[in-house]
């Protein structure tokens, strides 16, 4: 029993070299990419959405804006679209571990990515801005992982964050 442990201890000691000599030299995005797949970066159409079954995303939209089921109604803002923005943009671009991927040609949509503490997991937030009148604002914003079913609840602990930074007086 005692030879059995020692090659079980070499076992873990060579894997744990092996695995963190691929993640030096190829890194660790690549290595989840050749793992679980390269990430489709789609563009969101939030009037044209289906959302897939899997529970491990978080949509936020105003009242009829999006033809899928949200998982809350956006507040309507009582700013312009374009305080609403700047505004959103500097608590989004305030956070941890996230970039910009593209903005639409109007401006009021854009794609970043935030990726996880450890692993990197890339979760993808499309963050459009809605105009409701001169002096109203709302926002539809799609929070989704890409990688396993479920996510722990961190879509929704994200957006619900971001949400109660932008309504904080």
């Amino acid at each position: 029993m005692p030879r059995l442990r020692v090659v079980v201890a070499w076992i873990l000691i060579g894997s744990t070299v092996l695995i963190a000599g691929t993640v030096v030299l190829i890194g660790r995005d690549r290595l989840l990419e050749i793992t679980l797949g390269k990430v489709e970066y789609s563009p969101v159409i939030f009037s044209e959405l289906i959302r897939s079954d899997r529970p491990n995303s978080y949509l936020l939209c105003p009242d009829s804006f999006c033809i899928a089921h949200s998982d809350r109604n956006s507040p309507i803002f009582q700013m312009p679209v374009s305080i609403l923005k700047l505004r959103c943009s500097e608590i989004i671009e305030g956070q941890r571990r996230i970039a910009k991927l593209s903005t639409s040609s109007d401006g009021l949509q854009v794609d970043y990515v935030q990726r996880s503490a450890i692993f990197r997991f890339p979760d993808t937030i499309t963050v459009r801005y809605v105009s409701i009148d001169a002096k109203h604002s709302a926002l539809a914003i799609f929070s989704r992982s890409h990688y396993g079913r479920g996510d722990l609840g961190v879509n929704r602990s994200r957006i619900e964050g971001w949400l109660s930074e932008l309504t904080a007086p």
